[in-house]
């Protein structure tokens, strides 16, 4: 549980420096600046600590064997930067398989397609 309780924290960091991004005055800029220098630090951070996502039969983020409330806010969070650079996670092959493992999960995907998912985030065209 621990483990679980330590990634949100890290999560709400994570969030608090997209939103800040996607409200900024200036997106461009903030955009520009989260892209480059806050987005690849947090996807280091999460492709090195989580220990579930270590192997390749592992199906989910924290515990290998369920979903955990973790789990879905660091999809979320890898979801809405893939909105703001479709290339992040490149350098990142373990939260690629992770963020398609948990986007193709039977209710999550049937969700997705949809059609009910707005087309921006955050009630926002910025992100």
């Amino acid at each position: 549980q621990y483990q679980c309780d330590m990634l949100a924290d890290g999560c709400e960091d994570w969030r608090s420096a997209y939103s800040d991004a996607v409200y900024a005055a200036d997106f461009e800029a903030a955009k520009t600046a989260y892209v480059a220098n806050t987005l690849p630090r947090q996807l280091h951070i999460f492709e090195t600590l989580c220990p579930a996502a270590h192997t390749e039969n592992s199906q989910y983020f924290v515990d290998p064997n369920r979903p955990l409330y973790a789990d879905y806010l660091i999809g979320e969070l890898i979801d809405l930067s893939l909105r703001l650079d479709a290339s992040c996670l490149t350098a990142y092959p373990k939260l690629q398989a992770f963020h398609k493992r948990m986007f193709e999960r039977p209710n999550l995907a049937k969700y997705l397609a949809s059609g009910r998912r707005p087309e921006y985030a955050n009630n926002s065209k910025k992100g």
